[in-house]
C-alpha cells in the first residue's frame, strides 16, 4: 500500500464519483478505478458500492476514511518537519491542541507571535476535546493543550497553568423574550430548552452548568448537545434553544443571535495551558508568556 492509494481513496470518498475524483487528481478514470480495486484487494474489504448511477461508501469504507485522512495528515506533518531540517532550521515540532473556543480568541492572538519568534518550529495544531487532550498529553501524543477545567482542579500527570477564569454567558435567539433583558438570571432558564456541548467532550463544562441550574432550583432541560460551538450557535439562530457558552465564544456572532451575561452567581470555567509533568515542552513558557500578555489597548 502506498500513500497515493490513500489519496485516491479519500478523493473518491469525498467526491463520491470516480469521474470527478479523477479530475481533482488530474488522472484518467480507468487507472483510478484500477488503483481503488487494488487497494480493496490488498485490504480484503469493499470500500465502495458501485452502481451505474452512483458511488457510495460502505460501512467499512466510512471507518477507514478517517484513518486514511489521519495517515495522510501525518505524512504531511513529516514533510513540513523535514523541510525545516533541510533549511538548517530544524527544531522540535510543537504538537498543540485546543478546545474549539480557543480558536475564537486566544490562539489568533498568540500563534502569530509564536511563529514569528520561532520560524523553525513546525507547528502541528488541531482541535481536540478536553477529555481527549488529557489522555493524549499523558500518552505523549500531544505536547501542549489549551483546555477548560473547573477552577483549581488537578489532573494526574498534567501540569496546568491557568490563563483566565471566564464566566459563562447565554446566547439567545434575537426574538426570545429573555433577549430584551440586559442580563439573565439562572432561575429564568427553568423550563427553557438549553443547548450544551456533550459531557463526554468536557465534563467540567457540563457539570458547572448543571450545578448552577441545580443551585437555582431546577434541573436543566437539555434539548440538543451539538458537537461544537459553531453548530450550537447555528441551532440558537434557528430558534431551537438557549446556549450556555464561555464568554470567549461571544466574538463568534451569527445573525439572529444575541449574547447576554448571567447574573451572579453564574458558572465559570478556567482556560488553562496543559503539559505532561514528566515530559515538559520547551515551548510551554513561551506560550504561557504570550497567553498572559496584557491585551493591546
Amino acid at each position: 500500500m502506498e500513500l497515493r492509494h490513500l489519496r485516491y481513496f479519500v478523493a473518491v470518498a469525498e467526491e463520491l464519483s470516480f469521474t470527478q475524483a479523477a479530475k481533482v487528481l488530474h488522472i484518467s478514470q480507468p487507472p483510478l478505478s484500477q488503483q481503488i480495486s487494488q487497494l480493496e484487494t490488498e485490504l480484503g474489504v469493499q470500500l465502495f458500492e458501485r452502481t451505474p448511477r452512483r458511488v457510495v461508501l460502505t460501512d467499512t469504507g466510512r471507518v477507514l476514511l478517517e484513518e486514511a485522512r489521519r495517515i495522510l495528515a501525518g505524512a504531511w506533518d513529516m514533510q513540513r518537519i523535514a523541510a525545516g531540517a533541510a533549511m538548517d532550521s530544524i527544531a522540535r515540532p510543537l504538537r498543540l491542541a485546543s478546545v474549539t473556543s480557543g480558536f475564537s480568541e486566544l490562539l489568533p492572538r498568540i500563534v502569530p507571535k509564536f511563529r514569528a519568534a520561532n520560524p523553525g518550529v513546525a507547528l502541528l495544531i488541531e482541535s481536540v476535546d478536553p477529555a481527549d487532550q488529557i489522555h493524549r498529553i499523558q500518552r505523549g501524543e500531544l505536547d501542549i493543550g489549551v483546555l477548560r477545567t473547573a477552577g483549581g482542579r488537578k489532573i494526574e500527570g498534567l501540569h496546568l497553568y491557568p490563563i483566565e477564569v471566564q464566566p459563562f454567558v447565554a446566547v439567545l435567539p434575537i426574538d426570545h423574550p429573555l433577549a430584551k433583558n440586559d442580563a439573565v438570571d439562572m432561575a429564568e432558564l427553568e423550563g427553557q430548552d438549553l443547548l450544551l456541548l456533550p459531557r463526554r467532550r468536557n465534563p467540567d463544562y457540563t457539570d458547572a452548568v448543571t450545578s448552577a441550574c441545580t443551585a437555582a432550583g431546577f434541573s436543566p432541560r437539555i434539548r440538543f448537545e451539538p458537537d461544537d460551538d459553531q453548530v450550537l450557535l447555528g441551532l440558537v439562530a434557528c430558534g431551537l434553544g438557549i446556549g450556555i457558552v464561555p464568554s470567549c465564544v461571544s466574538p463568534l456572532r451569527l445573525p439572529g443571535t444575541v449574547y447576554r451575561p448571567l447574573h451572579p452567581p453564574a458558572p465559570s470555567t478556567t482556560l488553562c495551558l496543559a503539559q505532561a509533568t514528566n515530559r515538559p515542552s520547551p515551548y510551554f513558557e513561551a506560550l504561557k508568556d504570550l497567553a498572559t500578555e496584557p491585551a493591546p489597548g
